[in-house]
């Protein structure tokens, strides 16, 4: 479930504890609860392996993670009977987490845990690497093929369908040959492969031209 529905369920749980003058547990619950006040993870079960990771100090004042463990424990047959299987899932997990930090200071907990739930993860860098020689070995096949039909799309297509030439390089490979700006890896081929039509139609009106003239 939600961590925000689970931490509803362990304030009401707070609340009923206030009811029947046990100040003691429902503040364990009540400090405890907060820990749930969050947008991600998506779910009580990633929160919990989330917070699996971190090192919780063993040490310090005030109420444990251990004695709330205890008091969870003692109310998991009555949450059995009357909630949902996903709560007593969920409950089982979380009784599992902090029976295995039994001396970490409650506050501590929640403020550790609250601080790593709520840390951005890092991304990692897609930035892809611009090969100088993959770059040069391109142009310079395409610049002894241009203006040959045949020879220049048997490497056009070659390279425009591979896989070894990345996005960055088909953009500087564009700009470099056609003189062209280009967002993505097929724009910027279109460009490549622009640049030579425009070189077969030149040439094609300049023999048109001559022929018209010799005549």
């Amino acid at each position: 479930m939600k961590p925000q529905d689970f931490g509803n369920s362990l304030q009401k749980l707070a609340d009923a504890l206030v009811a029947i003058n046990n100040r003691t547990d429902a503040h364990r619950v009540a400090v405890f609860s907060a820990l749930f006040d969050v947008k991600s993870p998506a779910s009580v079960a990633s929160l919990k392996k989330k917070l699996d990771n971190i090192d919780f100090p063993s040490e310090g004042d005030g109420p444990t993670a251990g004695e709330l463990a205890i008091t969870l424990e003692a109310f998991r047959s009555f949450f059995e009977a009357i909630s949902k299987p996903a709560f007593v899932k969920d409950l089982v997990l979380i009784i599992s987490l902090l029976s295995k930090r039994p001396s970490t200071p409650l506050e501590r907990l929640v403020l550790l845990g609250s601080e790593a739930l709520a840390a951005q993860p890092t991304r990692r860098s897609r930035t892809q690497t611009i090969r100088e020689d993959v770059i040069n070995e391109c142009l310079r096949k395409l610049r002894d093929t241009l203006g040959d039909e045949g020879r220049f799309m048997t490497v056009y297509n070659e390279m425009s369908k591979s896989k070894g030439i990345n996005k960055n390089e088909a953009i500087a490979i564009a700009k470099e040959f056609a003189g062209a700006s280009a967002k993505t890896k097929a724009e910027a081929w279109k460009k490549v492969k622009a640049l030579h039509s425009q070189m077969l139609n030149f040439d094609a009106k300049s023999k048109a031209t001559a022929g018209r003239t010799a005549a």
